[in-house]
């Protein structure tokens, strides 16, 4: 019996991108699940030094063409009071 060990490859690389976008988005999706807790929270969420949504966030974070850094700023008592995404590169 022959393999067509190329076959083989090229299926076994299709799986793994499957499985690789399914965890990309359960982590965007649990990101946005995340930010949009600490907005309910009282947290002012910010992209670029915008206002933004918890949405528009993690869809910005998850693109492939630029990085983000958080700065997560507190009050006085430590609460998180301003989540801000700023690109990095």
């Amino acid at each position: 019996m022959d393999f067509d060990f190329g076959k083989i490859r090229k299926i076994s690389m299709e799986v793994l991108c499957y499985f690789m976008e399914a965890e990309k988005k359960n982590t965007k999706k649990q990101m946005e699940q995340d930010l949009t807790a600490s907005l309910k929270k009282g947290a002012v969420l910010y992209l670029d030094g915008t206002l933004s949504s918890p949405k528009k966030i993690s869809s910005a974070v998850f693109r492939e063409d630029h990085f983000y850094m958080a700065d997560f700023v507190t009050d006085e008592r430590g609460y998180i009071r301003e989540i801000r995404y700023d690109t990095i590169c």
